[in-house]
């Protein structure tokens, strides 16, 4: 099916009561969809990995690759061209299970002075990022929506699409046993103080039904 998301849903904070807000985002394009695809339908085992980052267009001459980097010194959120993409796994034995690839990260606070509001619009992780401080929650889903629609021109309609609770939209999508999801939820790597819009990429046996709701979100989340 095909998902159209409208206005934030009932219940959400309303506009008034937020006094600093600041989105930063990167849009996704064809060519990390197609560095996806590549990730989708590459090896992720140690003695796999640094090809595929090469398939994807990732791989640095002269820098370590990603087996080193990942199963050597556990080093789980890698440069991926101009966004990071952050490394889910399961030890012993190690095994890479999800690549997340983010593309919007959304910060709001009741406090108009709070920091971190700042510290996000300067931190931009490259120069092919842009900052809109002031932009609300609707412009957050508004980028998550793009970011949907520009996965669904090139995948046609998700398998699964909705919400896993009253607020994170997502759409999930199979190639053979890998699943791509483009999907909200917290940002992990502010100790989830802010919120992200992600491209997710997770192992998943192709025989089983395609997860939906709150048992998405919990794959995706590791646990």
């Amino acid at each position: 099916m095909s998902l159209v998301c409208t206005d934030w849903p009932t219940g959400a904070r309303s506009a008034s009561t937020v006094l600093a807000v600041a989105i930063v985002w990167c849009p996704l394009g064809s060519r990390t969809i197609d560095s996806v695809l590549a990730l989708a339908e590459g090896s992720w085992a140690r003695d796999g990995i640094d090809e595929t980052w090469r398939a994807a267009g990732w791989l640095q001459p002269g820098r370590p690759g990603p087996a080193k980097l990942v199963f050597d010194e556990m080093t789980y959120v890698l440069d991926a061209g101009e966004r990071p993409a952050t490394i889910g796994m399961e030890f012993d034995p190690d095994r890479i299970t999800s690549i997340a690839l983010s593309f919007a990260t959304f910060h709001d606070a009741t406090d108009p002075a709070d920091p971190d509001v700042a510290d996000l619009v300067d931190s931009v992780y490259s120069a092919h990022w842009q900052a809109d401080p002031g932009a609300d929650r609707r412009r957050f889903d508004a980028l998550w929506r793009i970011g949907y629609r520009e996965l669904e021109a090139r995948l046609d309609a998700p398998e699964a699409a909705g919400y896993h609770d009253e607020q994170w939209q997502y759409g999930v999508w199979r190639v053979d046993d890998t699943l791509i999801t483009v999907y909200q939820g917290e940002d992990f790597e502010s100790y989830s103080t802010m919120d992200s819009a992600s491209v997710g990429l997770l192992r998943f046996p192709r025989t089983e039904k395609v997860p939906d709701g709150k048992w998405l979100y919990e794959l995706m989340c590791g646990v």
